[in-house]
């Protein structure tokens, strides 16, 4: 998010009753509609060119000079946020187009219901200052051969709810 500086930590420093949200495999939106007994509406807070850090230009796997195309929303449940979240791609690729059109679009419903977006690796613990924890997931387009990185910052309201 806009603001926020993500670092990524040691899985060990993450608070216990988070772990849980960490390591979910499946769509972060589907668990948050199951646990809170409706679809979490998705709020759009910024679409456009965004700078990126180094560990999201390694995890993108491309050079540091290159610009980023972010997507920083919120999931809210009655109007609260409980769950902000930051997808980014490079500007200009293959992937920056399925970004700016999702608009109010959970992008859960194209990563997990398309078949050619793997994600590729174990989520990054993250968090950040002032402090909010999270996740890096990073997928794969495949027919692109892009990368897309989303990361997921938990509201600590969620911290004693366990994913269904």
């Amino acid at each position: 998010m806009r603001g926020l500086s993500a670092t990524p930590i040691d899985p060990e420093h993450f608070p216990p009753e988070l772990v849980p949200w960490l390591q979910l495999e499946d769509s972060m939106t589907a668990a948050l509609a199951q646990r809170f007994g409706q679809e979490p509406a998705v709020e759009v807070h910024f679409s456009g060119a965004d700078p990126l850090v180094k560990w999201e230009t390694q995890l993108l796997n491309c050079a540091a000079e290159l610009a980023g195309y972010a997507r920083h929303i919120s999931l809210n449940i009655n109007a609260q946020p409980v769950l902000l979240a930051r997808s980014v791609t490079l500007q200009g690729g293959h992937v920056e187009p399925l970004l700016s059109q999702l608009q109010t679009t959970p992008l859960a419903r194209v990563l997990f219901e398309d078949a050619l977006w793997q994600r590729v690796g174990a989520p990054l613990a993250l968090r950040t200052e002032p402090v909010l924890f999270g996740r890096a997931c990073v997928w794969l387009d495949q027919r692109s051969g892009e990368h897309l990185l989303v990361e997921e910052f938990f509201n600590f309201s969620m911290g004693t709810l366990t994913p269904a």
